[in-house]
């Protein structure tokens, strides 16, 4: 039952003449309650400023998302409310930053902005690589780990003193 079509039974239901029909209202009352509160809940655990953080973080190479707004407050909650969750947003500001279509080359210089990504439909584009694949990373001919684990444990020597 929606919240237009409680109201309109309560204002036509005459409780001591429907008792059964103001019992169900009141249940449903009960159910709506819940439902609102349940809303909220599911609002106030979106992290938003930790999100648009993490954009500006991940993707420098665009512009800069430097204000939390209403509209992309709805944005954010709309991609969570379609089930996006905030590590799959995460993962598609890292495609987008990552893929060459998206960061200006293409024909018109144009780059993806924080509210083009939010977008669900585009934020699935991005998940599924329709604007390209991202750029391949690049690949070092050192070890990192073996780099690390030999300052970690190799007391350093210095030149001309043994």
């Amino acid at each position: 039952m929606e919240m237009r079509e409680f109201v309109a039974g309560c204002r036509e239901c005459d409780p001591r003449a429907e008792p059964e029909r103001a019992a169900e209202l009141l249940k449903k009352a009960s159910e709506l309650g819940e439902a609102i509160l349940k809303q909220r809940e599911k609002s106030a655990a979106v992290p938003y400023q930790q999100i648009v953080d993490a954009y500006n973080q991940n993707c420098g190479s665009l512009p800069k998302a430097t204000k939390l707004t209403d509209k992309r407050k709805r944005a954010i909650r709309t991609c969570m409310m379609q089930g996006y969750t905030p590590t799959e947003i995460y993962e598609a500001f890292q495609k987008a930053a990552s893929t060459p279509f998206l960061t200006g080359q293409n024909e018109r210089g144009w780059r993806a902005n924080f509210d083009f990504i939010i977008k669900p439909d585009n934020m699935q584009k991005i998940l599924e690589e329709a604007y390209g694949s991202a750029a391949p990373q690049e690949e070092h001919s050192y070890n990192v780990d073996l780099i690390v684990q030999h300052a970690m444990y190799n007391t350093p020597k210095i030149r001309g003193k043994e």
